[in-house]
């Protein structure tokens, strides 16, 4: 009895902390002027429409990217304004991750 019960409480806490843990597919620094790709691929063109949003501006951040459900969806951290969060989704190329498509030319890694 007293090792089902234990057994069940690290299923339990594995459980939980698989879905606490988010995979993220991108993570891209906004810093200085410059775009630091920290993890995964970002499409050039991405990299390219964060730089000219920071152009004259002092933006630090990070963003970064989920693929849910085929989707990607992007999380910015609150240093981000707001405008800018609508601006940088609006001109993310989602299309390159839909379920569908797996290829991503012109992207920037890490590696």
């Amino acid at each position: 009895m007293t090792i089902s019960i234990v057994i069940g409480f690290i299923a339990l806490a594995v459980l939980v902390y698989r879905l606490r843990h988010i995979h993220y597919t991108f993570v891209c620094e906004l810093r200085s002027g410059k775009v630091t790709v920290v993890k995964g691929h970002v499409p050039s063109s991405f990299v390219h429409d964060c730089r000219q949003m920071m152009r004259g501006r002092k933006v630090v951040g990070l963003v970064k990217g989920i693929n849910s459900d085929g989707k990607m969806k992007l999380r910015f951290s609150s240093s981000i304004a707001q405008s800018d969060q609508i601006y940088l989704e609006k001109q993310f190329p989602h299309k390159l991750y839909d379920s569908k498509s797996s290829d991503i030319n012109g992207s920037v890694s890490l590696d």
